[in-house]
């Protein structure tokens, strides 16, 4: 069936075609030789935009940079650490005042109070209402700001 404009499903549909994304094309997980944890991994992975319509992050460095750090509170993988330090290098100084004035202080709250997203079944929710689930997990939406 449709799915109605204001469902997570198809909030999800629209990221992804306004940003030629293909959630099939997501690197498979290497150096990880346990088959579970390779799963984890690749689970983690294949979450990351359903994060960005939950939050309304866009895919810019600056977007990118603050769901790592939503991500780094909520897993706590050193990973997202790395990713969000090396990633603010390639910041001017109004983007690094943005991450740091802005979406850091937002995604401190939301990846300490908000639930766990690596544990919803994400599949399941395309057909919830975008804003009743961002209630049931305590997910706000990320500050706008004017570049």
């Amino acid at each position: 069936g449709k799915l109605g404009e204001n469902t997570f499903g198809y909030a999800y549909y629209d990221f992804l075609k306004r940003n030629g994304f293909d959630p099939d094309e997501r690197a498979e997980v290497k150096y990880v030789a346990d088959e579970e944890l390779a799963y984890v991994m690749k689970r983690y992975r294949q979450s990351h935009d359903f994060y960005h319509v939950l939050t309304q992050l866009p895919p810019s460095v600056p977007g990118e940079l603050a769901l790592k750090y939503v991500e780094l509170f909520q897993t706590g993988l050193p990973v997202c650490a790395l990713s969000a330090t090396v990633g603010s290098f390639k910041l001017n100084q109004e983007e690094r005042r943005i991450l740091t004035e802005i979406y850091l202080p937002w995604a401190i709250k939301v990846g300490k109070d908000g639930h766990k997203w690596m544990n919803v079944y994400w599949e399941e929710k395309f057909e919830t209402d975008l804003d009743d689930l961002r209630k049931e997990l305590k997910a706000e939406v990320a500050p706008t700001y004017n570049p």
